[in-house]
């Protein structure tokens, strides 16, 4: 015997030239065993530990916590692990040898059919890995297995390896994990109800049948990344005079960012006496948003953009907090927004801002959008934004479509300038335009 090549065992029938093969392999077998002890060092520090593939299946046989088994040919065991014979209440390994699969399991108490491995000693299947719920020892527990062939040296089939491992525990904290998020997903499909209620409710009182309404269209689209959103929009109507568009983008995606939106809600609706004054009004909700987010002591802001459109002098003023976000196209040409940009909205407590004025003739276009539109990336070499510049080209090339269709094309165009990837970004835009027929009975 020798620990790297084993015991030479040399069958053969009783005849005089089979025996003589047989005493030739075993003599061979003597050769090859003192090759292996008279070779370098390191093979003689092998041997004299005795750390031999013998040794080591034992090992693992008796360490490892697993049901590990053998069997042959006709789904008799060969071998088992120590757990095994622990959890068959079994403390000798010859109580298991030669037991069928179904003795076996009678023993453990578990209803279980062997078909699966008859597929496997047959060649019908190369590998069987599943889940399954069993009874073992009058307790109902889940076990993972994984059943294989047991392959001879000729590298024919001569009977099954099972390993398999009680994963009731593991099985549990699944099921835990799954019903905690049925009733989160089902929390969030609440929350985007709601605030897609709050969106609607945001510009329900432009329905009406009041002049200054007509004297608009306007269209929005609203695409939250993830079941709610931290974008927000608001379309108020100041008395008879003019209509108020508000857009913001709250950092961040998620439940955080729509808090932010629905604080922003509330406070909004608290300032329709500076609707017609875009500076005043952007400083009382950056002021009223600082107070309510400081509270929390974390960093949280939004950038914004408010556009009062005065239907009595025709003409629109604007103020822009934290970024650039509108862009208004007539029928010549297609331009941002511009003018000074004041601090994003919760940062500072005391914020000053500067609006814009700029008249506003029939068939002007205003487009409002947060940040996700224009930051959207490129696929590819082309790795930079869609920009400023990207949408005023998009706006550009739809603006002769209806309110409706250029939102859904410049839509499209960033989709396609993306790769046509989901984007992972909330997207928010409204555009508005002047009717020419009431302009004529206004003025």
């Amino acid at each position: 015997y020798h620990p790297r090549v084993g015991r030479c065992c040399h069958f053969c029938k009783n005849e005089d030239a089979s025996i003589q093969a047989g005493l030739e392999a075993c003599y061979s077998f003597y050769l090859k065993r003192n090759e292996l002890i008279d070779s370098t060092r390191d093979k003689q520090s092998y041997i004299l530990n005795n750390v031999s593939p013998r040794w080591l299946f034992h090992s693992l046989m008796d360490t490892l916590d697993e049901f590990i088994s053998f069997k042959n040919g006709d789904g008799r065991f060969l071998a088992v692990s120590r757990y095994m014979l622990e959890q068959a209440s079994k403390g000798n390994a010859l109580d298991l040898l030669d037991l069928t699969n179904l003795e076996y399991l009678n023993a453990l108490q578990v209803d279980f059919a062997s078909e699966d491995e008859c597929r496997i000693r047959s060649g019908q299947l190369l590998e069987i890995q599943k889940e399954e719920q069993i009874v073992l020892n009058q307790y109902e527990v889940w076990m993972l297995s994984r059943t294989l062939p047991l392959m001879a040296k000729s590298q024919r089939i001569a009977g099954t390896f099972n390993i398999s491992r009680d994963i009731t525990a593991e099985k549990k904290i699944r099921q835990s994990l799954l019903y905690s998020n049925e009733l989160m997903e089902a929390d969030l499909r609440l929350a985007q109800q709601l605030q897609e209620i709050m969106l609607k409710n945001s510009h329900g009182q432009l329905a009406g049948p009041r002049a200054t309404s007509n004297q608009l269209k306007f269209s929005a689209k609203y695409i939250p990344s993830f079941h709610v959103s931290g974008d927000f929009y608001s379309i108020v109507e100041i008395s008879q005079r003019g209509v108020g568009f508000f857009v913001a983008d709250v950092m961040g995606h998620g439940v955080r960012s729509a808090m932010v939106t629905a604080m922003m809600q509330i406070a909004i609706q608290q300032l329709n006496a500076y609707a017609s004054e875009p500076a005043i009004y952007m400083a009382h909700l950056n002021s009223m948003l600082y107070k309510s987010i400081n509270q929390i002591q974390h960093t949280l802001f939004a950038t914004a953009i408010y556009c009062f459109v005065d239907l009595v002098d025709n003409h629109i003023q604007y103020v822009q907090a934290g970024g650039r976000h509108g862009v208004i196209c007539s029928k010549s040409k297609c331009v941002s927004l511009t003018g000074s940009v004041g601090p994003a909205l919760g940062l500072l407590p005391h914020s000053v801002y500067s609006d814009q004025s700029i008249p506003m003739k029939a068939g002007d276009r205003i487009l409002l959008f947060t940040d996700g539109l224009s930051e959207v990336s490129g696929v590819g070499s082309n790795s930079l934004d869609f920009g400023e510049r990207g949408v005023r080209a998009s706006m550009r090339k739809h603006k002769d479509c209806s309110l409706d269709q250029m939102l859904d094309g410049i839509l499209a165009d960033v989709i396609h300038y993306h790769g046509d990837k989901v984007i992972e970004d909330d997207l928010c835009l409204i555009s508005f335009e002047l009717i020419e027929g009431n302009l004529r009975a206004a003025q």
